[in-house]
């Protein structure tokens, strides 16, 4: 299975729980191979034909949305919304309304934060 992220991040953690299931299930070992770099390109080049990345591009023998279906939830990944003190919004409907007026005075940023427990 590659893994298109390092080694001991979010992604790789999900990987190597969903592996182990599948070892189960399909009777055989499931290698994880962490091809990083590139936010996740080098990976998923890696696991792709170049027949299969071009028809990214261009038109598919295959109905994406009609053609397959979800199977199950792998993970679920919580998310905080913050902002400064001094913003007026006090919660994400008046953060809303004020983003609407002002949406010169506003930037967005991602922040990700790995804990050890």
């Amino acid at each position: 299975m590659v893994v298109p992220f390092p080694a001991g991040g979010g992604t790789d953690v999900i990987a190597r729980i969903l592996a182990e299931r599948m070892r189960g299930a399909l009777g055989q070992a499931i290698i994880i191979e962490n091809a990083t770099g590139a936010n996740g390109s080098i990976g998923v080049f890696r696991q792709t034909t170049s027949k299969r990345w071009s028809m990214a591009y261009y038109s598919l023998s295959y109905d994406l949305l009609g053609d397959l279906a979800p199977i199950s939830a792998v993970a679920a990944v919580p998310s905080v919304l913050y902002a400064k003190a001094f913003l007026p919004a006090k919660d994400l409907k008046e953060l809303i309304v004020w983003l609407r007026a002002k949406s010169n005075k506003a930037s967005a940023g991602v922040a990700t934060e790995v804990t050890a427990c």
